[in-house]
């Protein structure tokens, strides 16, 4: 069965969209109609689907493998100062 909504058919700038739509919704920045909007379309597309999956491990993977590490102490106070209104020194 043929998917009614190919994703090879759609236009670059929808394409580009859609790519940029999902990385959005990856990372919980889409306002919730349009995330339920959307949600509802990738559970109708198979390629959209395929994509939103692809997204969701990879960042699952930088999450897992991404070293966080603290800021000294020191930076974090010359940053602090520095960015201090003139009124506040």
């Amino acid at each position: 069965m043929k998917s009614t909504s190919n994703f090879s058919n759609v236009s670059c700038q929808n394409q580009t969209d859609i790519y940029s739509k999902i990385s959005m919704l990856v990372d919980d920045e889409l306002p919730q109609n349009e995330r339920t909007q959307l949600l509802e379309e990738i559970n109708r597309n198979p390629e959209y689907k395929k994509v939103y999956e692809q997204e969701m491990k990879f960042k699952a993977y930088i999450q897992k493998n991404a070293s966080h590490k603290k800021a000294p102490e020191s930076l974090i106070n010359s940053l602090k100062e520095n960015f201090k209104l003139p009124a506040d020194r």
